[in-house]
């Protein structure tokens, strides 16, 4: 059976393919030539479409300049109402074909004439202004594709490459100056129903217009004419739209009678929330913390003279959070700063490995100076809501000291307990330097007092601080016992009579000796009194014998008061 086998492979390899896998195989060839093919025409496509539009946009502005220019009496079509010079190809009144770079394409322009019917919205003269709108068409003539209609004439245009439309407003139906305002937001696209106010202080008297229909179109923009002209520059635009930060102008503008139109550009964007998180440097949440952020409530120009207008104090929750609601956006040239109410060692930082927000180099160089340490700049998207962790390292903290006294002479270990001292650097009681102080953990030291007197605070410090001073830090420095009364002063050769000694600091009193002998029966009566039992005097001499006391704090020293003899 193998040796058949392999006489019919040998046969079919002297043969060559079947007819069936030359076709498959050709076939296979066909569909990827197809697909190449089709790829390189859909990019080939997509190119020319975009080259096309970027000519249509070129053609679309082309045609606004040329319409600028224009007297406003001119702004018109031929025949039209308005009537004007919009036609000056000779051709329709409100349309022509023109062929630019070997492809043609239809021009549309429409022309609106909008009258001011009460001269309280823009001031003492009629506001009435002219908007002008130039629409571009690849026009293609084919039967295949759509058509659109203009003066009773049908156009085929192309179904791939969209229309381009622009338009302008053009003041001048009015005397006095023209304020050409636009509000957009951040990415250009201009906002639609913006409220403005227009005020000018300086002019007697004061402008104040801030009608209802003051409102910006559906491209952002707002043509007000007929102003008083105010040569020193004291108008002012303001706008507001409900759910937007509201935008000013930093600056006054001048508004002169004719042309140029005093120009506005206003930055409006959706509002935005802030969550601010403040945790210590093991990511503990810290409440109560103060913090004061600044910023900016309008959005204008830059005025390297402008101070941020927006300065809310707050204070972390039991979370160690702040919720910032329904506040503007910030970027690099107008940021919000963050910064704690009272100064803190070392200053409020970001996680480590967060970097600081880059701010506009011009910051630096305004009347605000550079950013101090401890003051973080935030850039907040509109529109989002964003997260800002922040981090106050905590300093030391002590929390008990044991034991709570020791002697004056010093030399006492002392068990700290608190928090955060990794890294102590120093331990003090009083103003002096502990002795010696070892590290156990980030929750125990301890230290050998120094020597001392009185009450005093022990204090740690640390590269995030030293420890506040808290009554759970007192450590007492105990005298040690003195002497001032021994009665009676003397007794028997074979002691056991009974000896009252007067003096101080007795409390813990554990032994009383007459010469070096231990007496009998100590009673600690109070602080200041013992009662015992003389010792025998043995072979020794008859005295005068110190009477002497100890306590945990140390021996009572000799003194000519302590004498006690036997007699």
């Amino acid at each position: 059976m193998s040796s058949m086998i392999r006489r019919i492979a040998r046969l079919r390899l002297h043969r060559g393919f079947t007819l069936i896998e030359v076709m498959v195989a050709g076939l296979v060839m066909v569909v990827g030539f197809i697909f190449i093919a089709q790829f390189f025409t859909s990019a080939a496509a997509r190119v020319l479409t975009s080259d096309t539009r970027s000519l249509m946009e070129q053609i679309a502005n082309q045609e606004i300049e040329t319409i600028r220019a224009l007297q406003y009496q001119d702004v018109g079509t031929i025949g039209g109402d308005p009537a004007g010079a919009l036609s000056p190809y000779g051709e329709l009144p409100d349309h022509h074909l023109k062929v630019v770079e070997g492809r043609s394409f239809l021009i549309v322009r429409e022309v609106t004439y909008i009258r001011d019917s009460s001269y309280s919205t823009s001031g003492p003269f009629p506001a009435n202004y002219r908007r002008a709108t130039v629409k571009v068409f690849l026009y293609t003539g084919s039967s295949a594709d759509p058509k659109v209609t203009f003066g009773g004439t049908d156009f085929r245009v192309s179904a791939a490459v969209d229309p381009v439309q622009t338009s302008t407003n053009v003041a001048g139906g009015a005397q006095g100056g023209t304020l050409d305002i636009t509000v957009a937001d951040l990415s250009g696209h201009g906002v639609e129903g913006a409220q403005l106010t227009i005020t000018d202080n300086v002019l007697v008297p004061n402008v104040l217009i801030n009608a209802s229909a003051i409102r910006t179109d559906n491209d952002g923009k707002m043509m007000v004419p007929g102003l008083t002209p105010d040569p020193g520059g004291g108008y002012q635009v303001h706008a507001e739209k409900s759910g937007y930060n509201p935008a000013e102008l930093k600056q006054t503008v001048v508004v002169v009678a004719g042309t140029p139109y005093a120009v506005v550009q206003l930055r409006m964007n959706p509002l935005a929330t802030m969550n601010l998180h403040v945790t210590d440097q093991n990511g503990v949440p810290l409440s109560g913390i103060a913090l004061l952020v600044t910023g900016y409530k309008e959005v204008g120009p830059f005025d390297p003279q402008g101070k941020p207008n927006f300065s809310q104090p707050v204070t972390t929750d039991a979370t160690g959070t702040v919720v910032l609601q329904n506040i503007r956006w910030s970027d690099t040239l107008e940021p919000y700063f963050v910064k704690l109410v009272t100064a803190h060692t070392p200053p409020l930082r970001l996680p480590t490995g967060v970097p600081t927000p880059t701010i506009d180099d011009k910051f630096s160089h305004t009347p605000l100076g550079p950013v101090p340490a401890g003051t973080i700049p935030v850039l907040l998207d509109p529109g989002t809501t964003q997260d800002v962790y922040l981090v106050v390292d905590s300093g030391p903290m002590v929390t008990a000291i044991s034991p709570t006294k020791g002697t004056t002479a010093g030399g006492t270990s002392v068990v700290i307990t608190g928090v955060n001292f990794t890294g102590a650097t120093v331990v003090k009681f009083g103003s002096t330097n502990a002795t010696s102080f070892v590290v156990n953990s980030a929750t125990q030291i301890t230290a050998v007092s120094p020597a001392g007197t009185g009450t005093v605070d022990v204090t740690v410090t640390t590269p995030n601080g030293t420890s506040a001073i808290v009554a759970a830090d007192d450590y007492t420095y105990v005298p040690p016992p003195a002497v001032a009364v021994v009665n009676p002063i003397s007794g028997g050769h074979s002691g056991g009579n009974t000896v009252t000694i007067t003096g101080t600091n007795f409390t813990g009193a554990t032994v009383v000796t007459f010469g070096g002998t231990n007496a009998t029966n100590v009673t600690v009566v109070s602080d200041t009194q013992i009662t015992c039992k003389a010792p025998a005097r043995g072979t020794g001499p008859s005295g005068p014998w110190d009477v002497r006391v100890t306590t945990p704090y140390g021996t009572s020293a000799i003194v000519p008061a302590d004498h006690y003899s036997y007699t």
